[in-house]
């Protein structure tokens, strides 16, 4: 008989399920437990809190927290939301294991454990890019580790189950878009546009990465 899972259980049983194979096949599961939440933050898909939680019963176990921002995933597909969580997990593998950079910051360390797992890092989000820096993108390398990977969970019916609801117009309640904030490299215009969105800065006639 198949057990039926309540809302909350399945949610958070399925981030733990991704989480879990990552760790095992990707980092030879070397990165330690954290809490895997959803929260909603402005122009981001997901983020790392290093050290963000300690337990109420011993002070000494402490948690990091990989969060992933519902509010993006109505733009977001399954492939998308596994390559967030995956792209945090390395930036977990350097707080544990190496030296970060500051604050969003992707320096040499950080791109190279990157593309070790087959997620690229590029300032625009394609081949060509620059590697380091504070807004560089990450891309899966077409038949790499990760990319494998994500096709073998997808292909098993994993499959994240819930979203933050996308109103259409003839709802009564307010409609809420995500936006993300893009940023030329070379000028530093900002703007700001709906997750995958393709900008050209007018000045210097380059790509926009989101940031």
């Amino acid at each position: 008989m198949t057990r039926s899972y309540a809302p909350s259980e399945l949610h958070y049983k399925e981030l733990q399920y991704a989480y879990r194979r990552i760790n095992i096949r990707l980092f030879r599961g070397q990165l330690p437990n954290c809490l895997l939440t959803l929260q909603r933050k402005s122009n981001t898909r997901g983020y790392l809190s290093p050290a963000k939680f300690e337990s109420r019963r011993s002070k000494k176990k402490i948690l990091d927290e990989i969060a992933i921002n519902p509010a993006a995933m109505p733009e977001m597909t399954d492939a998308a939301i596994l390559t967030t969580l995956a792209l945090n997990m390395c930036r977990l593998w350097q707080v544990h294991f190496g030296s970060p950079g500051r604050g969003r910051y992707i320096n040499t360390e950080l791109a190279d454990k990157m593309e070790s797992i087959g997620l690229m890092s590029s300032s625009t989000g394609k081949p060509g890019g620059q590697r380091t820096g504070q807004h560089t993108e990450g891309y899966i390398r077409a038949g790499g580790p990760l990319d494998v990977l994500i096709k073998q969970i997808l292909k098993g019916g994993w499959q994240f189950e819930f979203q933050d609801r996308r109103r259409d117009k003839g709802d009564s309640g307010p409609g809420r878009v995500f936006r993300c904030k893009y940023l030329c490299p070379s000028c530093g215009l900002a703007a700001w546009a709906k997750p995958d969105a393709h900008l050209i800065c007018g000045d210097c006639k380059c790509r926009m990465p989101a940031c």
